[in-house]
């Protein structure tokens, strides 16, 4: 199920918006109102949300037990004992880790942990593990994080061992009883409404610190790891609102001034600046490499890499980062295939409630991140499970809003080994045998919450925004919400009764789209529409839903608009009209000069001449790219408009390009000429003619956006890309930043690595290979060929 297809639900605005937050916003309706849905009504309280200055944080003794737990790490100090952490694989539960480890040891303590192996041990204390880590380390104290509320079992072991326990963990509280202990901190223990309530792992771990600093005089010892808290926090898709966006306000400053030894080099390695870090980046970028870690590796590694002061050492580490993620990457979507064929093939499992689907071989790491495809796809609670050790299974569940897993796993407890997590994200391990009492178990249980059905899946937009309002200054002023998340998500606004001006693909696998859309009065927007090659585009009129963003390309802040959705407005989708086939004029076997007297000249890219007969010289227009320009004036690939008819002076790179110019253009007719292009086909040409638009850039800001650099060169973005890492195999440049739209070089390239450079090369031989022999079809192709292709695009 696409965005597309999701009901889309208006955020209801209060009756009136406060007069006073009126004022504090200086008259502006429409930010007062987007804090007023969020529950913020005085100048007071949006003064708070905006500024962690004017936050007033809660004491940490306001979770119970917590006065407890400070007294016996005090005692830990006094006596030099030892004490171990037990955290959990997640960036959750690495960076709580990593925040104990690295703050006690500031303060002197002899410190070890142990963070558990996923294919291995899983989630949670398992006895065994435990028995080993008390053998070999002989802690006096073991505090947990991110873990261990449920871990009765663990905690009755440490008492028999006269080993003191601690717990810090966020997850929902057992049905049992709590387990036994010195201390069970979990913010769940106070009431709903509570502050600090919604704490992540890493921020109930954060507090207790924050009281031992505050017990030894030392708080700039806390302060310092408010980085690690606003990583775990943002990562575990902890609510921010209250003490956890105060918390990830404050972490968010520090990770900006980049002084962890660790974090600069993971934001090198993800190519992330940090000066203009957001949650954004945290999200998408610093995050998924983090988990890769536990999701495919030792996830221990990361406490390491957050508390070294070896520069060299955190550099290799974040580079075998950069290769885990990647690995990642390529396990994640080859189980993705299987998941939906394995879906698809069994059609009588997607009847029930929830979806539950089993393979042994797959990476259990991964299945949770597949899992929500599957929730998005079907709209329907989803547990993946994979394994066969001696019979048993595990695995991650995924819910949709309105569903709790955790109350449905609890529901089924008698048919599990273990369970545990929130309302929309799960774990459990079972065995094989059990798999289908469990589906029909999980089926009654979610019955049970929604006796009506299953809800929609919804999105939910913000309000609507005229097409005349969604400039730069107003997404500038956005920002002054952030950061952004659950509990505050970014603002999704939409605009009613637009039309499609015009898409391009873009992206090295050209599967994204830039488009054009236009109201009645003719405002225009640009807009991205990520991986959406696939996806159909609207006809007619229709209602579009989008984001907005500052960005700065060039040392020029401009507005990036992200498409979120569209809805077909039904009264007025069009008619389906039969169009008359594509006509094709063929003029490849014209010379230049022929050319030339057929359509004399180009003029701001309309052509100008008699083409087949009746075209007017405003409904017509001409592609051409590369050097070299022979017809001045010809329209590149993001310079097209709808026309009448379209002269392919170039031939384009591939066919997804050719497809995009169609896409686009819409013509009536199309006149094959197919004389420019192919230039620069040729690696040392190419490389040539890049080299120097790298050096006009690093006059500048250092970047270079793929898709202009293509429509330039007449290129696929992939080989722009190839490219540009030959030139830094040549020590021309070195990458600093990288994104779908653009990378950003600097001078600083490192000494030229030869046998990368020759392996580099092969690799960009055969992509200009390949676009040559595309070139070469394309002057012979039958005027047929270029028909069958435009049908496709209408």
């Amino acid at each position: 199920m696409s965005a597309s297809r999701r009901v889309w639900v208006a955020a209801q605005p209060p009756a009136d918006v406060p007069a006073e937050l009126l004022d504090f916003f200086a008259g502006d309706a429409l930010l007062a109102g987007l804090l007023a849905r969020r529950g913020i009504a005085t100048a007071e309280a949006a003064r708070a949300f905006l500024y962690p200055d004017a936050y007033i944080p809660t004491p940490p003794e306001e979770l119970p037990e917590l006065d407890l737990a400070v007294e016996r790490i005090l005692r830990a100090l006094d006596d030099e004992e030892r004490i171990g952490i037990w955290g959990d694989f997640d960036v959750d539960g690495q960076t709580s880790t990593s925040l104990l480890v690295g703050a006690l040891q500031q303060l002197g303590a002899d410190v070890v942990f142990h963070i558990p192996l996923r294919r291995e041990e899983n989630h949670g204390v398992r006895l065994p593990f435990l028995e080993r880590f008390i053998e070999e380390e002989h802690p006096a104290l073991i505090i947990t994080c991110d873990t261990g509320i449920s871990a009765h079992d663990a905690a009755a072991y440490a008492d028999a061992r006269r080993v003191d326990w601690i717990i810090t963990d966020h997850h929902a509280l057992p049905r049992g009883g709590l387990p036994m202990g010195i201390a069970r901190i979990n913010p769940q223990r106070t009431p709903p409404g509570h502050p600090l309530h919604g704490l992540t792992g890493v921020g109930t771990a954060y507090k207790l610190i924050e009281a031992v600093c505050s017990a030894l005089g030392q708080p700039e010892i806390a302060e310092a790891q408010l980085d690690l808290v606003a990583l775990g926090t943002i990562a575990d898709v902890g609510e921010l609102s209250g003490e956890n966006r105060y918390l990830v306000q404050r972490g968010m400053e520090v990770l900006r001034r980049n002084a962890r030894t660790g974090l600069k080099a993971l934001m090198a390695g993800a190519r992330v600046n940090p000066a203009a870090l957001n949650g954004d980046h945290i999200g998408f970028s610093l995050a998924p490499r983090m988990n890769a870690l536990g999701r495919l590796d030792d996830a221990g590694r990361m406490v390491e890499l957050m508390t070294t002061v070896n520069e060299a050492r955190a550099s290799q580490m974040a580079l075998y980062l950069e290769g885990l993620n990647t690995l990642r990457k390529e396990r994640q979507e080859s189980i993705r295939r299987e998941v939906f064929e394995l879906a698809e093939n069994n059609p009588a499992w997607l009847e029930f409630n929830v979806i539950i689907l089993h393979k042994p071989d797959w990476e259990g790491g991964v299945v949770g991140i597949v899992a929500n495809a599957l929730v998005e796809a079907y709209g329907k609670p989803v547990v993946l499970l994979t394994g066969d050790r001696d019979g048993v299974c595990g695995g991650s569940a995924r819910s949709i809003e309105g569903i709790s897993l955790i109350d449905a796993i609890n529901h089924n407890h008698d048919l599990l080994i273990n369970g545990g997590g929130h309302a929309m994200a799960a774990g459990v391990s079972l065995r094989i045998a059990d798999i289908e009492a469990f589906r029909q178990g999980m089926h009654r249980a979610v019955a049970l919450q929604a006796p009506q059905g299953l809800p929609p899946l919804t999105l939910e937009v913000e309000c609507e925004l005229p097409l005349a309002q969604a400039h730069l200054p107003f997404a500038e002023s956005l920002e002054r919400l952030a950061p952004f998340g659950a509990g505050n998500p970014r603002p999704v606004f939409f605009t009613s009764d637009v039309s499609l001006r015009s898409a391009l693909l873009f992206g090295r696998e050209e599967n994204h789209r830039k488009l054009f859309v236009a109201d009645a009065e003719d405002n225009l927007l640009e807009l991205i529409w990520w991986k959406s090659a696939e996806e159909e585009l609207p006809e007619g009129r229709f209602d579009v839903a989008y984001t907005l963003h500052p960005v700065t390309s060039g040392g020029q802040n401009g507005l990036e608009a992200l498409w979120v959705a569209y809805r077909q407005r039904e009264a007025q989708r069009p008619a389906v009209v039969e169009r008359p086939p594509l006509a094709v004029e063929d003029w490849r076997s014209l010379s230049v000069g022929e050319v030339a007297v057929r359509a004399p000249g180009l003029v701001q890219g309309r052509v100008e001449g008699q083409l087949g007969g009746e075209s007017p010289l405003d409904r017509s227009i001409a592609y051409h790219e590369g050097p070299g320009a022979a017809l001045a004036g010809g329209a590149n690939r993001l310079e097209l408009r709808p026309a009448e008819t379209l002269l392919l002076y170039s031939i384009p790179p591939s066919a997804a390009v050719l497809h995009s110019l169609l896409e686009t253009v819409q013509p009536r007719q199309l006149v094959l000429v197919c004389q420019g292009g192919g230039e620069l086909d040729r690696p040392q040409a190419l490389l040539t003619h890049l080299g120097g638009m790298v050096k006009y850039a690093l006059n500048r800001d250092g970047r270079l956006p793929l898709t202009r650099l293509a429509a330039a060169t007449g290129q696929r973005e992939a080989v722009i890309a190839k490219a540009i890492e030959v030139l830094c195999a040549m020590g021309q440049c070195r990458v600093t930043e990288e994104d779908e739209i653009a990378l950003r070089v600097s001078a600083a390239g490192a000494a030229p690595e030869p046998a990368l450079q020759a392996a580099l090369l092969r690799e960009l031989a055969y992509l200009l290979e390949e676009t040559r022999a595309f070139r070469n079809y394309l002057r012979g192709a039958a005027p047929d060929w270029f028909r069958g292709l435009a049908e496709h695009s209408r």
